[in-house]
């Protein structure tokens, strides 16, 4: 057999799973073709009905693929890749949030809050103990001597994304893709996504989308948003708001 050319082959998948490698290509005395070099993982793949086109070279012990035409060899080779990089993909619909808190404060028995444990009465001190706070996803052991420089604050954020899953083998790779309004997942995924600048970071956590989970997180997003408004017009104009009444309190009422 003549020498012809190398061959070489590659293919890959979303999952991170890959194939490449490089054939030598022989022309036989009547004009066929014979490719070599073809991984053992991949000739265990080629569809059956090809299977017949498989040859042993007893010399030099090795497996070829023998076709009339070098087109035939390179689709064979390509299709027994593809199978062997075949791959799942599952798609799901996911909340990712971000969620913080520098709050202080003493927890009663009765899941009454107080600013400290001395503003509460026996028994809740007794049965009480000062809240976690949530730091960088984390728990931040502390209480009221934490560092006082610090403000009370409460980051939150949530978004709805398509999660899509591809698995090859033991190679797994996520993508996340913001929910678009034209697929319909519901009302809440909608208004959820809404609020502007949204972005919960890579160290975001997760839950399977619900509509009532939309729904009290966009209410949630909402009743911080009151907060700020409230504290922002007090701030700026104290005297007239609590002259006028107008002081807007976290449960949306006034006073």
């Amino acid at each position: 057999m003549a020498f012809v050319c190398n061959r070489e082959f590659v293919k890959g998948n979303k999952a991170g799973n890959g194939v490449r490698f490089t054939t030598k290509v022989y022309a036989t005395s009547n004009g066929d073709f014979v490719f070599y070099g073809i991984p053992d993982e991949v000739l265990r793949v080629i569809d059956s009905k090809e299977k017949r086109r498989l040859c042993e070279n007893r010399r030099t012990n090795r497996t070829g693929l023998h076709v009339e035409k070098m087109v035939d060899g390179e689709a064979i080779i390509s299709k027994a890749m593809s199978a062997l990089l075949t791959e799942t993909v599952d798609e799901e619909y996911v909340i990712r949030y971000h969620y913080s808190s520098t709050c202080a404060y003493w927890l009663g028995s009765d899941g009454k809050i107080y600013a400290n444990g001395a503003d509460a009465d026996e028994s809740q001190q007794a049965g009480g103990d000062w809240a976690q706070p949530i730091v960088d996803g984390k728990i931040d052991s502390f209480h009221s001597t934490w560092e006082r420089k610090r403000n009370y604050m409460i980051g939150f954020m949530a978004i709805v994304s398509k999660k899509t899953t591809y698995k090859s083998g033991d190679n797994i790779k996520v993508e996340y893709r913001h929910h678009a309004e034209e697929e319909e997942v519901g009302e809440w995924a909608n208004r959820l996504n809404g609020f502007s600048n949204t972005d919960v970071g890579d160290e975001c956590k997760e839950m399977p989308y619900t509509e009532e989970v939309a729904k009290l997180l966009y209410n949630s997003m909402i009743r911080l948003c009151e907060v700020s408004r409230s504290l922002t017009e007090f701030l700026e104009d104290p005297i007239n708001l609590l002259a006028g009444g107008d002081m807007l309190l976290l449960t949306g009422s006034k006073t």
